[in-house]
Protein backbone atom coordinates (compact mmCIF):
# COMPACT_ATOMS: atom_id res chain seq x y z
CA UNK A 1 0.00 0.00 0.00
CA UNK A 2 1.17 3.73 -0.70
CA UNK A 3 0.13 6.55 0.15
CA UNK A 4 0.22 10.11 -1.50
CA UNK A 5 -0.58 13.30 0.10
CA UNK A 6 0.14 17.08 -0.43
CA UNK A 7 1.63 19.13 2.79
CA UNK A 8 -0.77 22.06 4.14
CA UNK A 9 0.13 24.28 6.49
CA UNK A 10 1.02 23.97 9.52
CA UNK A 11 3.21 21.06 8.10
CA UNK A 12 4.48 20.04 11.72
CA UNK A 13 2.07 19.74 14.65
CA UNK A 14 2.97 18.81 18.01
CA UNK A 15 1.01 17.09 21.15
CA UNK A 16 2.56 15.69 24.52
CA UNK A 17 1.48 13.45 27.12
CA UNK A 18 2.05 13.47 30.70
CA UNK A 19 1.92 10.55 32.89
CA UNK A 20 2.48 11.57 36.85
CA UNK A 21 4.43 9.29 38.96
CA UNK A 22 2.40 6.62 41.55
CA UNK A 23 3.48 4.79 44.10
CA UNK A 24 3.54 1.61 42.39
CA UNK A 25 5.54 3.43 39.36
CA UNK A 26 7.81 5.96 40.98
CA UNK A 27 8.81 7.61 37.70
CA UNK A 28 7.12 11.11 36.01
CA UNK A 29 6.94 10.26 31.95
CA UNK A 30 6.43 12.59 29.42
CA UNK A 31 5.64 11.83 25.71
CA UNK A 32 6.03 14.27 22.97
CA UNK A 33 4.96 13.21 19.17
CA UNK A 34 5.33 15.37 15.95
CA UNK A 35 3.19 14.61 13.34
CA UNK A 36 2.96 15.79 9.57
CA UNK A 37 -0.06 17.17 8.34
CA UNK A 38 -1.22 16.83 4.73
CA UNK A 39 -3.95 16.33 2.67
CA UNK A 40 -4.68 12.55 1.61
CA UNK A 41 -4.75 12.54 -2.81
CA UNK A 42 -4.47 8.73 -3.39
CA UNK A 43 -3.98 5.33 -1.42
CA UNK A 44 -2.81 2.66 -4.17
CA UNK A 45 -1.86 -1.00 -3.82
CA UNK A 46 0.88 -1.91 -5.32
CA UNK A 47 2.44 -5.31 -6.47
CA UNK A 48 5.65 -5.49 -4.66
CA UNK A 49 7.46 -8.14 -7.10
CA UNK A 50 6.76 -6.07 -10.30
CA UNK A 51 6.26 -2.50 -9.00
CA UNK A 52 2.65 -2.46 -10.84
CA UNK A 53 -0.07 -0.33 -9.64
CA UNK A 54 -2.92 -2.94 -9.05
CA UNK A 55 -5.20 -0.69 -7.65
CA UNK A 56 -5.68 3.31 -6.95
CA UNK A 57 -8.19 4.86 -4.90
CA UNK A 58 -8.59 8.66 -5.26
CA UNK A 59 -10.86 11.21 -3.12
CA UNK A 60 -14.50 11.20 -4.12
CA UNK A 61 -14.41 7.36 -5.42
CA UNK A 62 -16.49 4.90 -3.19
CA UNK A 63 -14.31 1.70 -4.35
CA UNK A 64 -10.98 0.58 -6.38
CA UNK A 65 -9.75 1.61 -9.84
CA UNK A 66 -7.96 -0.35 -11.91
CA UNK A 67 -4.82 0.36 -13.21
Amino acid sequence: MRAKARLIEPVISESTTFWKATYGKPTDFTLKKRYLVGKLEEVSFVDTASGAVLCRIRPGQGRCAGR
